[in-house]
């Protein structure tokens, strides 16, 4: 199955033909959970806390930085 990624989502990893990840917002994510889980496809959260290659971690580094500088 091909779908393509609305702006506010975004297919994030291809772990195999039948399995992919995809991030965004929590709505966002929700929203394209709902259309493929409609769609007959097993749709499922992974255990984790965040979602490590999102772009939304994007700014994660620099924040990151900050503290370290703090605590040096």
């Amino acid at each position: 199955m091909r779908w393509r990624a609305p702006p506010r989502r975004r297919a994030t990893a291809v772990n195999a033909p039948t399995a992919a990840v995809v991030s965004g917002t929590e709505t966002a994510v929700d929203d394209i959970g709902r259309v493929m889980a409609d769609r007959g496809v097993r749709v499922r959260r992974p255990r984790v806390p965040h979602a490590f290659h999102s772009p939304l971690m994007d700014p994660m580094p620099e924040d990151f930085r900050q503290v370290a500088e703090e605590l040096a």
